[in-house]
């Protein structure tokens, strides 16, 4: 449970709370007999940082008990990622409660919501756009509310579509890839250069 999660100690970055992701499969697209192949592991080595994967694959529910327990880590960094698995529709009624909910339990802790990178297009830019527009929302009723909540993975080069095995998986060569790409954006929400 979040609340018997606890950080190593300070790494060479010198962050020594964990990043901790939502919405991410624990191996994302690797095979389950190596994990460290998960772009999670490949961002957390990359950026020096403990990484606290809570998995919920492809669940992207974004339901108030998922919010509750994801403020219980007193984490670094929440990443929020592979969110825009569900219809527009959801996206719009879930996202800002969870937002709202996270930020009120855990007001200073930097967000990044990443680009899901396999769903469908428009699915995928309209969720996006939804989201956007929720951050801004929140900044324009109080700019703590929505100050450091940022967007990552909005770059072309963190397309996986040339990486994917059958579509669906990213292949090692994309697991690093992408993990490196979103370490330095990582550790930039942090306030931090690399390590």
């Amino acid at each position: 449970k979040g609340a018997k999660i606890r950080a190593l100690g300070p790494r060479k970055s010198g962050v020594d709370k964990p990043v901790v992701f939502y919405g991410t499969s624990i191996t994302q697209g690797g095979c389950g007999s190596r994990p460290g192949m998960a772009w999670p592991a490949v961002a957390g080595r990359e950026a020096n940082v403990e990484v606290v994967n809570l998995g919920f694959s492809g669940s992207g529910c974004m339901e108030l008990v998922l919010a509750k327990h994801l403020a219980n880590i007193d984490a670094s960094l929440y990443v929020l990622d592979n969110i825009c698995n569900m219809s527009p529709e959801l996206t719009e009624q879930r996202f800002e409660p969870f937002l709202r909910y996270l930020r009120e339990k855990r007001p200073t802790t930097p967000i990044v919501v990443t680009k899901n990178a396999w769903c469908h297009y428009p699915t995928k830019k309209r969720n996006l756009e939804l989201m956007q527009a929720t951050v801004t929302k929140l900044r324009k009723e109080d700019a703590a509310k929505g100050a450091g909540v940022t967007f990552a993975g909005l770059d072309p080069a963190y397309d996986d579509e040339d990486f994917t095995v059958d579509g669906l998986h990213l292949a090692d060569y994309g697991m690093m890839t992408v993990g490196r790409l979103f370490a330095k954006e990582f550790l930039k929400a942090l306030g931090k250069r690399g390590s």
